[in-house]
């Protein structure tokens, strides 16, 4: 594949994409992957999120499968509980930590 063939499809898919995500259709199903996901890394099952977080079961689940989204003091909460940023959630980044956070203890020994 040439360099222009490359860049179209990824033009393409881009604005398949972006068009997606205007519609919530990537981003929250995204953050639904993300919270269980992470939810399975910490060994917890749904209740004990949704006790920590005060809601029913099934409003966990709700987040998990893309049928709601967490208000946003909710995802607040639990990117504070999961130790992840907001941004990790929402799949703006790859990276879970802030990177600010990250670099902040090479600042304080420098």
């Amino acid at each position: 594949m040439d360099f222009f063939v490359i860049f179209i499809f990824s033009l393409r898919n881009t604005i398949k994409w972006t068009q997606s995500l205007f519609k919530g259709e990537i981003l929250m199903a995204h953050l639904g992957e993300i919270i269980a996901e992470l939810r399975k890394d910490k060994h917890l099952l749904q209740k004990d999120l949704a006790d920590y977080l005060n809601i029913s079961v099934g409003t966990v689940s709700n987040y998990e499968t893309g049928a709601h989204e967490p208000d946003f003091k909710t995802l607040c909460t639990l990117a504070d509980f999961f130790q992840v940023s907001t941004d990790y959630l929402l799949g703006r980044t790859d990276l879970p930590y802030d990177v600010k956070k990250l670099s902040q203890p090479l600042r304080d020994g420098i």
